[in-house]
């Protein structure tokens, strides 16, 4: 509910009707899931006294202290985050350059709610924890499933772009709502080095992965001035564009709905089957298709010299081959180059979270 702070936009009667749609949505949600929590306390035979300010499971009553952690739980949970007190006046002022600051707040705060000096109510952080491990059950027995099945590949290392995404094809699935990217970012930053698609590790400069970290939070309008300075977008187009099919490409890029690009992207690259995949950005979860020019390359190389695809020629003659006819292949390489600059952080931009 961040994203449309303009009293432009809501001017247009079905933005206004919409924008308030989704904020009732979302106030509902919140009002749901404490009102769930509360009933399992009720059935659990626990009464709310107004003079204690907390309780527990052992008395068999809460306070009003309960409630207004229970209250910022769920507030952290669904993404409205506290900002502080230092820039809590300034809400408005952090929405022109950053792309919805409560909720990446949010995104930080909500796994401090099982500690004790952020959270003091035991019941509250026994239902944080609850909340936590049934979030990371769900999200590991789906990646666990697909993996076995072989209906998608995990990848497990977080140096990577693909860390914790369900990739079918070329298509990844990110369910995690945001939250692998700031894992991603953490092993980066702390290891200085990242995975490519390739499966090879290269050494970064942590200022170059704070910098492209903290370029995916900025505000669309503060990402294309951005761009704008540097003359090239997040994912190293020129900008402003030198042709008029790159100006036609950055028209599509930025005004057209991500989910639809998405399912556009997955079909053009994965056939019609791609659109089932690619259909799931219609349902918030995060979608990336692109066309693995590299792995074309390394095919075509690896077919020119042994006769067999890539993955056969690692099979029978082993990795070391497939490096050696890598690193003499100039095309392998320029293509490797170009996927890694465009998918270096495998974050998206606030362009487009915000058009999700």
């Amino acid at each position: 509910e961040e994203a449309f702070m303009s009293a432009f936009l809501n001017r247009l009667g079905f933005v206004k009707a919409s924008n308030r749609a989704y904020v009732t949505g979302l106030n509902d949600l919140r009002s749901q899931s404490a009102l769930s929590t509360l009933n399992s306390w009720k059935k659990a035979g626990m009464k709310l006294d107004r003079g204690i300010e907390y309780g527990s499971i052992k008395s068999g009553k809460y306070g009003l202290g309960d409630l207004s952690d229970l209250n910022q739980m769920v507030n952290w949970a669904s993404g409205r985050g506290t900002l502080p007190s230092a820039i809590a006046e300034q809400g408005a002022l952090l929405n022109t350059f950053f792309f919805a600051p409560k909720l990446i707040f949010s995104r930080l705060e909500f796994p401090t709610t099982v500690l004790p000096m952020v959270t003091k109510s035991a019941l509250v952080r026994r239902e944080a924890w609850r909340t936590l491990l049934s979030a990371l059950g769900a999200g590991a027995g789906i990646l666990t499933m697909a993996q076995l099945s072989g209906s998608a590949k995990i990848e497990l290392d977080p140096r990577s772009a693909d860390f914790g995404k369900l990739r079918t094809r070329e298509t990844r699935l990110d369910i995690w709502t945001g939250y692998s990217q700031y894992m991603r970012f953490l092993a980066q930053f702390t290891t200085a080095q990242r995975k490519t698609v390739g499966g090879r590790i290269h050494a970064l400069n942590r200022r170059d992965v704070l910098d492209r970290f903290l370029q995916t939070k900025f505000s669309p309008a503060a990402g294309l001035v951005h761009d704008l300075v540097y003359g090239e977008t997040f994912l190293g187009e020129d900008l402003p564009p030198k042709s008029v099919k790159g100006a036609f490409g950055q028209l599509y890029q930025r005004m057209m709905p991500l989910a639809i690009q998405d399912l556009i992207d997955a079909v053009s690259q994965d056939g019609i089957l791609g659109a089932i995949p690619g259909s799931a950005g219609f349902l918030g979860v995060g979608v990336t298709t692109y066309t693995d020019e590299a792995r074309r390359e390394r095919d075509k190389a690896a077919r020119g010299q042994y006769g067999m695809n890539w993955d056969e020629v690692g099979r029978q003659y082993g990795r070391a081959t497939q490096l050696s006819l890598e690193q003499s292949t100039p095309a392998i390489l320029e293509a490797e180059k170009e996927q890694e600059q465009r998918f270096a952080t495998g974050s998206p931009t606030a362009m487009q979270q915000w058009q999700r």
